[in-house]
């Protein structure tokens, strides 16, 4: 699906929200979007971060809720920028044995490509490489 359609479909959906609350729900989104920019930016204190944090703790999401989630971030393209934040967190990090035994069963049965194998291949020997020059 098209970014733009998702986008226009959103659009959509919060009119129809917005139609329940306001007369003109137009005029109603335009006002919710200038309070909206008016935030952007905007630093929250440690304070209202845990009033925040404490008003959402226990809250779960229904399936249709998360399946809407999901169905938003398909198709996003993420930028090598944020790649490399999301790669630099994660490196170092300890597994569970447990998790470390879900992941490998998710795995078993997994038929890789011939290419597959060899990107992977290559990728351990340049690891290899770094850890023997430290």
């Amino acid at each position: 699906m098209p970014v733009g359609d998702l986008s226009r479909r959103r659009n959509e959906f919060e009119v129809e929200m917005i139609r329940g609350v306001s007369a003109d729900p137009i005029k109603e989104l335009e006002r919710r979007k200038k309070i909206g920019a008016a935030r952007k930016g905007q630093i929250v204190s440690d304070k209202t971060r845990k009033k925040l944090s404490a008003a959402l703790k226990g809250k779960t999401v229904s399936d249709e809720t998360r399946k809407k989630m999901s169905e938003s971030h398909k198709g996003k393209i993420v930028s090598e920028e944020i790649r490399s934040k999301i790669s630099d967190t994660m490196k170092g990090k300890i597994l569970s044995e447990e998790t470390r035994r879900k992941i490998s069963e998710a795995h078993k049965g997994k038929i890789v490509s011939e290419e597959t194998r060899r990107k992977i291949s290559v990728a351990r020997k340049k690891t290899k490489k770094i850890s023997k020059s430290r």
